[in-house]
């Protein structure tokens, strides 16, 4: 992130609809993708921050499987 504001602004209440928590002390289930790294509710709530926006749904990544280890903490 560069620290900029976006140039269009959020309407109140915005949600974002899609996003995935990923911790690399969590390992990848055995068949899921390779983890693209760290991405920590605190650097998720530094970008909500930044862009306005109030509510999310957050999604079970791939990576994990049926492990609901990083979404749960």
């Amino acid at each position: 992130m560069n620290g900029r504001k976006p140039k269009l602004v959020a309407p109140p209440g915005m949600c974002d609809t899609h996003m995935h928590f990923y911790d690399t002390l969590v390992p990848s289930a055995p068949g899921g993708p390779p983890l693209p790294g760290d991405f920590s509710v605190p650097m998720y709530r530094e970008l909500q921050q930044r862009l306005g926006m109030s509510r999310v749904i957050v999604v079970q990544a791939n990576a994990y499987q049926d492990d609901n280890r990083v979404m749960l903490d």
